[in-house]
């Protein structure tokens, strides 16, 4: 459990954040582009917090987006710690490795998401994205688990041990 800790956690809050950047973009790009408003995909995932649906917590609100991209960070980073945990280290090695652990990881996320948890806990995405966008917000999330390691590698940056 310390290992995990120690070892995974802090990478998980880089790659977390990364992939969530990536993904939290191309949701808002997506929304700009389907619904002539970049933060209405985000403002959707506040349903989580406030109950209701996602179709309700979706209007223009400064709030509904702050909250909604803390709950996507979150949960960005909680997939990040499985992908660190199972993939980080392979990850590293190679660009094949790196893309079929985000990959993986992102497929896993997709399906917990909206095929396991209760309604209260979907993100909330696809109230305000048609389905081709949820596939690419969930692929901009493989990708920037990917890319991390990548990058960890190349800059020889091992985030291990914190003390």
């Amino acid at each position: 459990m310390m290992r995990l800790w120690n070892e995974a956690f802090p990478r998980a809050l880089v790659s977390g954040t990364v992939a969530a950047l990536a993904s939290g973009a191309v949701a808002a790009w997506c929304g700009h582009k389907q619904r002539g408003h970049a933060a209405v995909p985000i403002n959707a995932v506040s349903h989580i917090a406030w109950g209701g649906s996602a179709e309700k917590q979706a209007k223009r609100d400064g709030r509904n987006t702050a909250v909604g991209f803390l709950l996507h960070h979150g949960a960005s980073i909680f997939w990040a710690l499985g992908f660190e945990t199972a993939f980080g280290r392979r990850a590293e090695r190679s660009v094949p490795e790196a893309l079929l652990g985000g990959a993986a990881t992102a497929t896993t996320a997709y399906v917990v998401d909206y095929h396991v948890v209760p309604y209260r806990f979907v993100p909330g995405f696809e109230a305000r994205l048609k389905d081709r966008s949820l596939f690419y917000v969930y692929a901009a999330l493989a990708l920037g688990l990917a890319a991390t390691a990548r990058w960890r590698a190349q800059k020889g940056r091992r985030f291990t041990t914190m003390r």
